[in-house]
Order: structure tokens, then sequence, then C-alpha cells
């Protein structure tokens, strides 16, 4: 009696595993930071960011700046930042 227990237990046990609810996966970061060099001298900096939140949302960020001798021939004009963020679907 007790292996017929077990056994419609385990059976039991199966037929709702298909149905229970999948963990989120954790978050994610990604991050880059880039030094933009023209013949030997920096002229820039360059950062990315990436965040997956596991669910199927992201968010990304981006900045570029100019830095040094090149920050004191163009200025700002070169400067930008953008930012994204979504779902994505199958």
């Amino acid at each position: 009696m007790p292996r017929l227990i077990a056994a419609v237990c385990a059976l039991a046990g199966l037929a709702v595993a298909p149905f229970a609810a999948s963990p989120t996966p954790p978050a994610q970061t990604f991050g880059a930071a880039y030094a933009v060099r023209i013949y030997g001298m920096t002229a820039g900096q360059f950062d990315l960011s990436v965040k997956l939140d596991g669910a199927g949302g992201y968010e990304a960020a981006t900045v570029q700046r100019t830095t040094g001798l090149v920050r004191a021939i163009v200025g700002d004009k070169q400067d930008y930042q953008a930012s994204a963020r979504g779902i994505i679907t199958a």
C-alpha cells in the first residue's frame, strides 16, 4: 500500500510540473568604457552600458565625449548621449 501511495504522489507531481511557473532568470548587466585615440593621443571617451532584467526587458545607454586637445578645438559639438529601453519578444 505505501508503494501505491508513493507512485500516485509521483505521478501527480509529474502531471503538475509542466504547469509550474518557471523562475525568472537573474538580471544581467554589461558595461564598457573605451578611450578613443588618434595619432597616439586620447581624443575622447565612449561609454556603453546594457542591462537585461531577466524577463525580456532591457535598458541601454551610451555616452560619447571628446577630451583633451580635440575638445579644445571642436568643443562639445561631437558629444552625445543616447538611451533606449524596451522589451524583447519572440
